[in-house]
Parts: structure tokens; sequence; C-alpha cells
């Protein structure tokens, strides 16, 4: 059977924390933290199913990922399960890759293979499974912003059937590790030896961008791997710049 995975990548303008943050540029960097993220998905074997899923009453962020060649789709602003649906019906995508654009460092290769193990790991018709290295954040070993999460279109349909709350279709994904709708939970963890608790390398506040700045200058941005990012972050001790934030602050 042949099985299309889709990287899908919801990205918007209006955060209130950081309004535009994702066409922000970090300081001494030319890219913005989109450029960035799309040029390190770029180097997944799936990268041609890359589509970036937009709110449809933002015109700007359309006419930007235009100008840039990205693929992008416009869809509902708020309820952004129904964006992720739509946007999967689409490109008729059977399995889910969710990224989001303000975690532009995460790790094409980690992509690559934990996709081939969910893959490897659940039926095509049977199972419902789940896959994620960062949810639920408490018990995570990876860190905020590393995040990446698998999961067939075929259980988001059917959880989007039960008629979620506003909660559950604005993040998309909580059901699937918080109890709310059953699947079998394929938690990777990072097993580096690294502890990654203070580790964060999303951006929702200001100090979230200085934090990349100071890591551009220590790590190529663009190509390195997710232990490259975590040695340069841990050996500037950039921890001091942005570890202060919680495990869920810019959830919410």
């Amino acid at each position: 059977m042949n099985i299309k995975v889709g990287i899908i990548v919801q990205a918007r303008l209006c955060s209130s924390r950081l309004p535009s943050k994702v066409l922000s540029c970090p300081q001494n960097l030319s890219m913005s933290l989109l450029e960035i993220g799309f040029s390190r998905l770029s180097r997944s074997k799936y990268s041609d199913s890359v589509v970036y899923a937009i709110p449809d009453n933002e015109p700007d962020l359309a006419d930007y990922l235009s100008k840039k060649n990205i693929v992008f789709f416009k869809g509902h602003p708020t309820d952004v399960m129904n964006r992720y649906l739509t946007c999967a019906s689409a490109y008729g995508f059977d399995i889910i890759v969710r990224i989001t654009a303000d975690c532009p460092l995460v790790d094409p290769l980690l992509i690559d293979q934990f996709v081939d193990e969910f893959i490897a790991t659940s039926h095509p018709f049977s199972s419902e499974s789940y896959l994620s290295n960062y949810t639920p954040p408490e018990t995570s070993t990876f860190c905020n912003g590393s995040d990446i999460e698998i999961f067939r279109v075929s259980s988001l349909e059917k959880f989007f059937t039960l008629n979620p709350s506003s909660l559950y279709r604005e993040h998309v994904t909580f059901q699937f590790w918080d109890g709310t709708y059953s699947v079998a939970h394929i938690h990777k963890h990072y097993h580096g030896g690294a502890d990654l608790s203070r580790m964060r390398i999303t951006v929702d506040y200001q100090d979230d961008l200085d934090m990349l700045a100071i890591l551009s200058d220590n790590v190529d941005i663009i190509n390195s791997s997710f232990d490259d990012i975590i040695f340069a972050y841990f050996s500037q001790e950039l921890y001091l710049v942005n570890g202060r934030h919680g495990s869920r602050d810019g959830w919410v």
C-alpha cells in the first residue's frame, strides 16, 4: 500500500506574545524563523510534501510564502484541527507530521527516523497510533522546540466527528496524549545522555529570539543536527538567556 506522508507546518502572524514572530529575523541573521525552519525541513526525505497551513485571513503571510516559493494552504483561522484536516485532504495525505513554525530547529533527520518507525509499528487499517517526542512535556526527555508529532489522518478525522471543544480544535493533538482519545502512544525519548530540562529552542518571547541569535553564532543553524544544537546551547550557557520559561509557557 502506498502511504503518503505530509509534513504540515502550522503558521500564523497573530501571536499575542510576539506578533509576527515567524517573520522575525534574529539579530545577525538574514533569515526569518520561517525561512530557517523551511530550510531545515527541506533536508528531510519527505521535503516534497512540506506544506504550510496558514489562516485564510492573513494575506501578508500568504504573500510572504508565495514570494519565497513555499507551498502553503489557507484554512480556518482559529479551528486549526479543521485546517489540518482540509489541508491533508487537499493533498491526499495519509499520515501527518505536525510541526509548528515557531519551532524552527526541528531536526529533519529525526523526522525521517520517526516516520519510518511509525509506519513500521502501526497497521495501516486497524491501528490508532500517535508518535511524539515532547508530549506530555512534563515527562519528556526532549526539549521544548524539538517537537515532532506523527499520526494518521483517519485518527484525527474520527476525533473531529466527536465535535471537540475549541481547546482541542486550537491545539490539534492534545487528545492523543491527555487521555481524551485512546491511541497507542509511541513516546520517543532522548538517549544522548544530556539533561535537556533547561533547554528551550522554541520561540514565543524576545529572549527566545535573543537565544537564537547567539546560537547561530556558534553552530550552523541550517545544517546542524539536534546533538550539535544541544552542545552549542549548553556550551554557551544559553539556558541563562531563555531557560526561565516553563515547559508549557507559550501554549495558551
